[in-house]
């Protein structure tokens, strides 16, 4: 039998949390200390997460948008870091602690687990030429449920890697001066599409990221798959989703 897991506590294993230190400069740009790149302390990140679950009702495409905030909280027990997860839907309303996510620092690696699901996040130099399997430790059959609907989100390894490095960032008029984009899946097969892009900031850790995991019912309509070439996937997406994390606030706690 599949394994099967909420939506919900999927995106948040997404969200590793970072903050970076150039520690040399070679022909390929910067390089950064994965140590500075993570800060294990009592750290509290809030992001607004935006996010769109698509749905097929008969032969309709059935978007649900919703918007809610997620605060990410870094302690400690024993000698193992934590991070604990809370949501609210708005500003008026008490957080709610929805999971907990186990931190690992092994080999120069960052991995986090959730609930079984561990995600190699980052991975030691940082720097443009640095390339590994983010899904390396998860089964390539795990399913998760979406609006009643079973999705494979790692049906496509999740190859990632440092693609850029920017000198200034602006997300939603505040101004990053360090940012190491990751790009740790972008693939599209006609009936899936994986993609996921990240944004870490210096002195902040994730400032922006956004994803995409769906597949579309093209794959269930014989002789219909070449009409689907064409149709952007944010229509002709029928079970998944995609969401937008940004960077609200980061403090101690």
């Amino acid at each position: 039998m599949k394994k099967t897991r909420p939506f919900f506590i999927f995106i948040w294993v997404l969200s590793a949390l970072s903050s970076c230190g150039r520690v040399e400069t070679n022909s390929l740009g910067p390089s950064y200390t994965i140590d500075q790149f993570f800060p294990l302390g009592k750290y509290e990140w809030v992001y607004r997460a935006d996010s769109v679950i698509y749905d097929l009702v008969g032969t309709e495409q059935v978007l649900d948008s919703t918007t809610s905030y997620l605060r990410f909280q870094m302690e400690k027990r024993g000698g193992d870091w934590f991070q604990v997860q809370s949501q609210r839907r708005d500003s008026s309303m008490e957080w709610n602690v929805v999971g907990t996510a186990k931190i690992y620092m092994l080999n120069g690696e960052v991995i986090v687990n959730q609930n079984g699901i561990s995600l190699t996040r980052l991975v030691s130099p940082v720097r443009l030429d640095n390339q590994w399997d983010e899904s390396a430790l998860v089964p390539a059959d795990l399913i998760i449920r979406v609006a009643g609907e079973s999705i494979a989100p790692f049906s496509i390894p999740w190859e990632a890697e440092y693609v850029e490095f920017i000198d200034s960032f602006q997300v939603e008029g505040k101004t990053y001066d360090q940012i190491v984009k990751k790009v740790s899946i972008d693939e599209d097969v006609l009936i899936e599409r994986r993609a996921l892009t990240e944004w870490y900031g210096e002195g902040y850790g994730l400032v922006l990221a956004q994803g995409f995991f769906a597949d579309t019912q093209c794959e269930h309509i014989p002789g219909e798959l070449a009409d689907c070439i064409d149709i952007p996937w944010s229509d002709k997406a029928t079970k998944g989703y995609q969401y937008t994390l940004t960077l609200e606030s980061f403090d101690t706690w």
